[in-house]
This record gives structure tokens, C-alpha cells and sequence, in this order.
């Protein structure tokens, strides 16, 4: 009589390999290496020229690819990299800044601003300087 023993960890590491592969083999919708990303800078302000800090904006492309996002500083400046292209952009709640700031940063925000609109682009390339502009 042959007898078998129950190993209650095999499904879970089945479920994890089965994951890991999933991820390596790029199960994330968008087939392909990333493109080389490009560090770029940039400001957000109003149209009187007031600075809007304390925010992230959301750089989506307009053709398939992959997004990026940078946190804005109190001074309305950001930095980060991402692959060069055109962009339609959202200013969101920062995910740094917490609590009454953040609620703050984000009431000066236009809520046609807080949506992604392709009409309204931005380039991103090497060393590009993005001015962010909200009407």
C-alpha cells in the first residue's frame, strides 16, 4: 500500500512560481522592454504664475507605452524620468504629503486638471523642462 503524505505548502509555492513566471514573462499589458528612460524636470503653476506645490502629476503617453509620475515640491517644481514622448498629464493628490497639506495643495487644483485629457500634452526628453501651466 503506497501512502501520501499532505504537504500543505506545494500549492503555494506552485501559485508563487506560477506568479513569478507571469511576471517575468511581462504579464503586464504593455508587450516589450521599457524604453530607455530620460531624467527631465519641470514647474507647475497657475496662469497668474503662482506656484502649485505639494501635488504629483501623472504623465500618460498618448500611444502605448508606460507612465511616469513626479511629486511637485512646495515651490511647484518636480523632477523625475521616464521614457521620451508625448504626454497627457493629471495633477493628483500628492502620495508624499499627508493630512491638512495635502488638502490644501490640491483644493487650488481645477478638477478638469485632476482627469487626464489627451488634448492637453506636454514632450518628455532628455533633460526637457515640462512647464505646466493651469488655466
Amino acid at each position: 500500500m503506497t501512502t501520501h503524505s499532505f504537504e500543505p505548502h506545494k500549492p503555494l509555492r506552485s501559485l508563487l512560481t506560477v506568479g513569478l513566471l507571469l511576471v517575468a514573462l511581462g504579464c503586464s499589458g504593455n508587450p516589450g522592454a521599457a524604453p530607455a528612460s530620460k531624467p527631465f524636470s519641470g514647474t507647475v503653476k497657475t496662469a497668474a504664475g503662482k506656484p502649485v506645490g505639494n501635488v504629483m502629476v501623472h504623465f500618460h503617453p498618448t500611444k502605448p507605452g508606460f507612465s511616469c509620475a513626479a511629486e511637485v515640491d512646495a515651490t511647484g517644481a518636480f523632477s523625475s524620468d521616464g521614457p521620451p514622448g508625448t504626454y497627457a498629464y493629471s495633477v493628483r493628490r500628492s502620495e508624499k504629503v499627508k493630512g491638512k497639506d495635502a488638502d490644501e495643495a490640491i483644493k487650488v487644483v481645477d478638477a478638469k486638471y485632476q482627469e487626464t485629457d489627451l488634448k492637453r500634452t506636454v514632450k518628455i526628453g532628455e533633460g526637457a523642462t515640462v512647464a505646466i501651466v493651469l488655466e
